[in-house]
This record gives structure tokens, sequence and C-alpha cells, in this order.
């Protein structure tokens, strides 16, 4: 039971990655994250960006910003959401 489990959660996250117009608007494309209240996709060019908030912020999926957690009404809390921002910024989804 746990290995289907495990590939169920695995194709579930897999699809929730945003899909990004192929080529940038005005304004840019924000995508909350599927489990993580401190990171987000940022679109460019067709590809998201896996982004993290700055240290202490979660991304406001209404505003499209990273804000304060009582503002942002994130509901996920993955571990991570509680770690120090790594050195790399931004990692693209392939």
């Amino acid at each position: 039971m746990l290995p289907a489990l495990a590939i169920l959660l695995v194709v579930s996250v897999a699809t929730a990655i945003p899909h990004c117009p192929a080529k940038d608007r005005r304004s840019p494309v924000f995508f909350a994250h599927e489990v993580s209240c401190t990171r987000y996709y940022e679109c460019s060019n067709g590809i998201p960006y896996l982004m993290r908030c700055p240290a202490g912020l979660h991304f406001n999926q209404k505003l499209r910003t990273c804000d304060y957690p009582n503002h942002a009404g994130c509901i996920f809390y993955a571990s991570e959401d509680i770690e120090e921002p790594s050195e790399q910024d931004s990692v693209p989804i392939q």
C-alpha cells in the first residue's frame, strides 16, 4: 500500500506544476507552489522557474507576491517552510 501512495503523491505533484504562457506578458505570471508556502513559480517564455520567498514570508496567491504569513492565507506547511533560504534563488522546472 505504501509504494502505491508514494507513486500517487509523485504523480499528483508532477501534474501540479503550472502551465506557463508561451510568450511573456506585460506583467509577470506567478503560480503558488503545490505544497510549500515559501515557494512559488515565476513564468518566463513558457518555462516555470521555482522561486523562494525571503525568510519569514509566504507566497500570497491572491496578491501574487510574498507576504507576511498571517496575510498570505497559505494552508500548506512543508518542512522547508521553516528553514532558511538556500544560496540558489531560482531553478527552472523542465
